[in-house]
């Protein structure tokens, strides 16, 4: 088996050395001037920027579509699946071809593996048994049998849903619709049994007059429009292959849907996602008819999708849609002018940059909030530093009045001393005579007071 062309790492971001910048930068240069060089044309530049942006939006666990609408997932991913198979059929030139093969890609390995693993135990995928049956055609692509576990779910699943009359009618989008993609996941897998019972119930839902599928019932908004039904019932009959079953019939629907189309290129204008689901489905009826009648039609579909997306650049769906139309109508100059594998180059170039612009956000943001800790901290210390300048001055003035005090009460000391040198210098012996005296008298009379106290 070829080596996988490498994808978006499943181990997360890491930390890039210069020297890894530097190449992945030159890669980048490359690739950019590669695809100037190469396009030649705006036109051209817009659809491979599309598909560069639809390939690079896989998630890591290989599935494509918005993680808000997860049962929506299996169906945007079988539809990626069959927009790469149909890009890369081009490049097989003949048998003998080196070119790599749709299960050599690693996106498309990762891609089968999360469709397998999101099966429910009743063999069903997504919101009804419509998305079921692309899973089933997605499958087949990458090369899968009817020998599967994983398809053989999937295909008793359908049966049952025709066996039991479709126990999901209540769907929006239940009607002839249905059968035409189950006709088509059964020719898929060579179960003609069920391919003809689907077709023999679709005709009861062809209208005569006009020559289109109607819904349960027409006019009422709870169903899907008459153009989205006859879009999937085409498909499946062309799924028969050479075998046209009424054929007059499917003439007569598809013209009715060319018809159909409005003056700037879509199909069923009104609700914007109704309308966009219609639209995709036409073109992918349209422009795989071996008649070339209807490829403007296809083409000017197409140029509805790019100006939707160019207007909804946002959403994740436009951009898969409008890749997968792209690639039904612009193969041939796509693919012969730029090869598959650069485009996966591309997308992975890009999606380093993605990682490494992540990384180098978060980082930022880490230092960001470092920075408003430091300068939440020095703001802190100069508010600590104020408060303590404070009380250092206050301080120093309490210092000053406690020295001033002592000064001044040192000097009273040293005048009562003074004071007290003079007077004694100032008695004279006589003096000094009596106050020994009046002493000793007072001492005397002291203790015989003291004696006669005791002796009571």
């Amino acid at each position: 088996m070829a080596a996988a062309v490498a994808g978006v790492p499943d181990d997360g971001p890491r930390e890039t050395t210069d020297d890894e910048l530097l190449a992945l930068e030159e890669r980048a240069l490359r690739s950019r001037s590669a695809l100037a060089a190469a396009c030649g044309s705006d036109g051209l530049q817009r659809h491979v920027t599309i598909f560069v942006q639809a390939i690079d939006s896989q998630h890591q666990d290989g599935s494509w579509g918005s993680d808000d609408y997860p049962n929506m997932k299996p169906c945007f991913t079988a539809q990626t699946i069959d927009m790469i198979w149909h890009l890369e059929k081009r490049h097989r030139l003949d048998e003998t071809t080196t070119r790599p093969t749709l299960m050599s890609i690693e996106r498309i390995q990762r891609a089968i593996t999360w469709l397998k693993e999101e099966q429910r135990p009743d063999g069903s995928w997504g919101e009804d048994a419509w998305d079921t049956c692309q899973v089933l055609k997605a499958l087949a692509l990458s090369g899968l049998g009817g020998d599967d576990p994983n398809v053989q779910r999937g295909l008793s699943y359908l049966r049952a849903n025709i066996d039991q009359n479709w126990p999901d009618r209540a769907s929006y989008w239940f009607g002839p619709g249905f059968y035409g993609s189950s006709m088509e996941a059964f020719n898929r897998f060579e179960d003609r049994r069920y391919a003809t019972i689907a077709l023999e119930a679709v005709w009861k839902s062809y209208d005569e007059n006009e020559g289109y599928f109607r819904p349960p019932r027409l006019d009422d908004l709870r169903y899907a429009p008459a153009e989205w039904h006859t879009a999937c019932v085409i498909s499946g009959l062309r799924s028969f292959g050479s075998v046209a079953p009424h054929r007059d019939k499917a003439l007569r629907a598809i013209t009715w849907l060319a018809r159909q189309q409005t003056e700037d290129g879509c199909w069923s204008p009104g609700h914007q996602d109704i309308t966009t689901y219609c639209t995709m489905q036409a073109i992918l009826a349209l422009v795989s008819l071996s008649e070339m009648t209807f490829n403007e039609n296809a083409r000017r579909g197409t140029e509805w999708f790019m100006r939707k997306f160019e207007r909804d650049r946002a959403a994740l769906s436009s951009k898969l849609m409008a890749a997968a139309v792209i690639a039904r109508t612009h193969p041939d100059s796509i693919a012969l002018t730029l090869p598959l594998s650069f485009v996966m180059e591309l997308g992975d170039v890009i999606a380093q940059y993605s990682l490494q612009a992540s990384s180098l956000q978060t980082e930022s943001q880490i230092a960001n909030a470092e920075l408003r800790s430091l300068e939440a901290q020095i703001a802190a210390m100069r508010a600590n530093t104020a408060s303590l300048e404070e009380r250092l001055r206050q301080a120093e003035e309490r210092t000053g009045q406690l020295e001033a005090s002592y000064t001044e009460a040192h000097d009273e000391g040293h005048q009562l001393r003074e004071q007290l040198s003079s007077y004694a210098l100032k008695l004279t012996a006589n003096q000094i005579a009596i106050l020994g005296i009046l002493i000793t008298v007072i001492s005397t009379l002291l203790g015989l007071a003291f004696s006669l106290l005791v002796g009571h």
